[in-house]
């Protein structure tokens, strides 16, 4: 790859910007996370009441927050995006270690479509709400849970198979929760048994009565999982203390470095590693023929670069690198991967998770036909 210094200065500052933006911004991942902003820390930010009919009536939800800091906490106002939600509140100022609770009604009485309303939280002393959210699927009949819990688990039922967690910064546990409900006839106490290490599970409420729908509660501890790179794991679940074996989710997400406490100056010195190529075509092969490929990293920065692991979706490949890279200077990353039995396109990827805010994962790949 051929640049000339000022395109890479240029680079340089863009992707300084924007990994300001990824370390210090608070994305929305769809999953019902846990925050902590202006010393509260929420049970949740986001509650899903999930599908009901029109002539269901309100719908209301308690969220629950603990003061964490040192002095008492007053919310001073909490705006609704919309007149059909009515949100109540703690008054009174919250002492350090006490709850409060912001109390939301959905009247239901804007039609049968998908909903998301928003709450904002304003807080003394703070000029930046916390925004809360309550959505839902409001139907004019009545449904199956099955239409909005297509998967089951034995008696409990689940919006999908697969939970993706997203990106789990090393050293910092990722709370988060989802929606099932107990298709059952009675009342179920659940449970999460033999589960990976660093993963723990919990039921809210528990037990779940019939036919009703709880939050199942997920902590991932990336610290005592003490690796790096994409992560599948298995959730089973008990029933009354038996175990359901008949089906069991699937929990992903990725580990990588934690860049939270990197200060600008830091971020500026980074290392910002570059390969030489995304892809690497490999022509034809015949069937049963070694796949050899590499690809030349060189490190932007003014820091080391460290690459803590390189993965590929074939177990079976062979890879060698460099694990530290000083700033301005390049390695190599070489893969063997054995001969494909079947003819026809052949593609396989591998990932680099690194030390760099702006690159934390490089994706990168191999291309080519078999015949």
């Amino acid at each position: 790859m051929h640049m000339n210094q000022n395109r890479f200065n240029r680079m340089k500052k863009l992707i300084f910007i924007l990994s300001l933006l990824l370390t210090w911004g608070t994305p929305d991942s769809g999953i019902k996370g846990q925050t902590q902003t202006a010393n509260l820390k929420f049970n949740k930010l986001i509650h899903d009441f999930g599908t009901f009919d029109i002539k269901d009536g309100k719908k209301s939800y308690t969220f629950t927050f603990t003061n964490t800091g040192s002095t008492p906490v007053v919310i001073q106002t909490v705006i609704s995006s919309c007149g059909c939600t009515t949100p109540t509140w703690t008054k009174s100022p919250v002492l350090p270690g006490k709850n409060g609770e912001i109390n939301v009604v959905y009247l239901n009485d804007q039609g049968a479509y998908p909903f998301e309303k928003a709450l904002s939280v304003y807080v003394a002393g703070s000029q930046k709400p916390i925004v809360l959210k309550i959505k839902g699927n409001v139907r004019d009949k009545n449904y199956k849970a099955s239409d909005s819990f297509p998967f089951s688990a034995g008696n409990i039922r689940f919006r999908s198979s697969t939970i993706n967690a997203g990106m789990v910064a090393r050293n910092i546990k990722k709370e988060f929760s989802v929606n099932c409900y107990n298709n059952a006839a009675k009342g179920v106490r659940l449970s999460a048994v033999n589960l990976p290490k660093g993963i723990s599970v919990s039921f809210d409420p528990n037990p779940l009565t019939a036919k009703s729908s709880a939050d199942m509660k997920v902590i991932i501890d990336p610290s005592v999982i003490n690796d790096w790179g994409s992560k599948k794991l298995q959730i089973t679940l008990a029933e009354n203390g038996k175990v359901v074996s008949s089906n069991k989710i699937e929990l992903s997400f990725v580990i990588i470095d934690n860049f939270s406490g990197m200060t600008r100056e830091q971020i500026s010195n980074a290392p910002l590693p570059v390969a030489d190529k995304s892809s690497v075509d490999f022509g034809e092969k015949q069937r049963g023929t070694q796949i050899d490929a590499s690809f030349d990293i060189k490190n932007y920065g003014n820091n080391d670069l460290v690459i803590y692991k390189v993965e590929s979706d074939n177990p079976k490949a062979q890879i060698s690198y460099q694990r530290v890279t000083k700033g301005g200077k390049s390695s190599k990353i070489s893969l063997k991967l054995p001969g494909s039995s079947r003819s026809g396109n052949y593609t396989s990827s591998m990932s680099l998770y690194t030390n760099s805010p702006s690159r934390p994962v490089i994706n990168l790949s191999i291309e080519g036909k078999i015949r």
